[in-house]
C-alpha cells in the first residue's frame, strides 16, 4: 500500500469519500502504521494481521474522521481477510459494512 499512497492520496482530494476499501494492501503485522497515515482518516485492518500463520492485512478501510465507527470484530476472524464496520453520522442510523478479501 506504501507504494500506492500517492495515488490513494489523489483519489481521497478529488472525490473526498467518507469510506474507502483497499484490496491487495498488503500491511504486515508489525510496520510502522505512521506510514500510511492520511490526514483526517483513521485506518482500519483484518484481524488476520493478528494471526500468526498470516501476519498480515490483505485489505484495509480507510474511513473519515467525521463518521461514527464502531469496528465489529465479533463479526471477524483471524483466517478471513475482512474489515467489518458499523458507521454513520452522529444521531443518525448506522450501517454496517464490510470489506473482504478473496
Amino acid at each position: 500500500m506504501t507504494k500506492k499512497l500517492h495515488e490513494i492520496e489523489v483519489i481521497i482530494d478529488e472525490e473526498k469519500p467518507h469510506v474507502i476499501g483497499l484490496s491487495e494492501a498488503r500491511v504486515e503485522k508489525g510496520q510502522d502504521l505512521n506510514n500510511f497515515f492520511i490526514e483526517h482518516y483513521k485506518l482500519f485492518l483484518s484481524d488476520t494481521v493478528n494471526n500468526p500463520n498470516l501476519n498480515v492485512s490483505r485489505l484495509c478501510v480507510l474511513v473519515h474522521d467525521s463518521v461514527t465507527t464502531k469496528v465489529r470484530h465479533d463479526l471477524m476472524n483471524d483466517h478471513i481477510s475482512s474489515v467489518w464496520l458499523e458507521l454513520g453520522f452522529p444521531r443518525q442510523k448506522k450501517i454496517l459494512l464490510a470489506n473482504f478479501y478473496r
